[in-house]
């Protein structure tokens, strides 16, 4: 599709192109003959004046006509190179118009490949947890036997999924949106970290993992408190999921000159070479993320961040050795 839409774009500026070098082609040759033919009066009036020239007719119309021919094979000479120049215009203009249709296309075919991919993935994301809740439900049905406490935990299984999906549903949103832009003030980050800490409290109790803070109590940034506590939850739940139970997560800030860097250290199972240039993509999960841990996500989460980061003008960035952790880092300008 977008191969025959470069075409007809490449058509279409080839003929602007085409358009404006036969305008200025034909205005070169009316203004040359216009010249020519001036020269040719001159002389002509010339030959008709010059006493020595009228003494011999028939030299004045051998010189006549010589001229004539003269002007004749000058204006053939500016055909010929206007020619010559249309036609080079033509094969570098078409090549031109070629790479600046590609160059003007290209981030539209590389949207349209990205939407398809998430709404491909965003599909396959929603239909799995569907599916589990349908199957469990109709297995619930046809039991005739179904207990009261089986029906409880059914239900909860079901409260579980749907609190999955309202959790993708709001990240597919925000997403799409990109709503993290809010006003920037000057914030202490240990309390931006504080705030985060809350939103993820519950899952670092339940795997008994360790918070260590080493943050100046009076450190203070530029920044819009409540989009970089949600960076900040992101990578706390992230480093908490590919962690084991009862490990720690290290959370540091180093002061610079015009930055302040952040970083979230964890002792899970890391990332490979192979994953690391992938992790900020939607929907990516890598495959020892998938096997080796018991963890729920969607893979969004690292894209979202990377877009808040972003819209804040803050750098992320992670450095990881598989098996033994990863450290995320945060540069915010201050």
């Amino acid at each position: 599709m977008f191969q025959n839409t470069i075409v007809k774009l490449t058509g279409l500026y080839l003929a602007i192109i085409m358009t404006i070098s036969l305008f200025f082609s034909v205005a070169v040759y009316q203004l040359s003959v216009s010249e020519f033919n001036r020269g040719f009066r001159m002389h002509h009036e010339y030959i008709q004046s010059s006493p020595e020239v009228r003494a011999f007719p028939f030299l004045r119309q051998q010189l006549i006509e010589l001229r004539r021919q003269e002007l004749i094979e000058a204006k053939t000479r500016v055909l010929q190179r206007l020619f010559v120049v249309n036609m080079l215009i033509l094969a570098g203009g078409g090549y031109l118009s070629y790479i600046l249709a590609r160059k003007t296309l290209a981030p539209i075919e590389k949207s349209h490949h990205e939407l398809q991919r998430f709404t491909a993935d965003a599909s396959h994301e929603l239909r799995t947890p569907l599916a589990a809740m349908r199957t469990e439900n109709e297995v619930a049905l046809m039991n005739k036997n179904l207990k009261l406490s089986d029906a409880k935990d059914q239900l909860n299984s079901n409260l579980a999924e749907i609190e999955r999906l309202s959790s993708l549903t709001d990240r597919l949103l925000r997403l799409a949106r990109g709503e993290e832009l809010s006003n920037k003030d000057s914030v202490k980050l240990i309390e931006v970290v504080n705030n985060a800490l809350i939103n993820t409290s519950r899952l670092i109790k339940s795997k008994n993992q360790k918070i260590i803070i080493n943050i100046p109590k009076n450190q203070k940034i530029i920044a819009s408190a409540g989009a970089l506590a949600d960076l900040i939850t992101i990578l706390i739940d992230n480093a908490s999921k590919y962690s084991p139970e009862k490990k720690s997560i290290i959370i540091s800030s180093k002061q610079f000159k015009h930055t302040i860097e952040l970083s979230v250290k964890d002792e899970g199972i890391g990332i490979t070479e192979q994953d690391l240039p992938n992790i900020f993509e939607r929907f990516y999960r890598a495959d020892i993320a998938r096997t080796n841990t018991d963890s729920i996500g969607y893979g969004l989460g690292l894209s979202i961040a990377r877009q808040i980061a972003d819209t804040q003008g803050i750098s992320i960035f992670v450095k990881t050795r598989p098996k033994l952790g990863s450290t995320f880092y945060l540069r915010i300008p201050n």
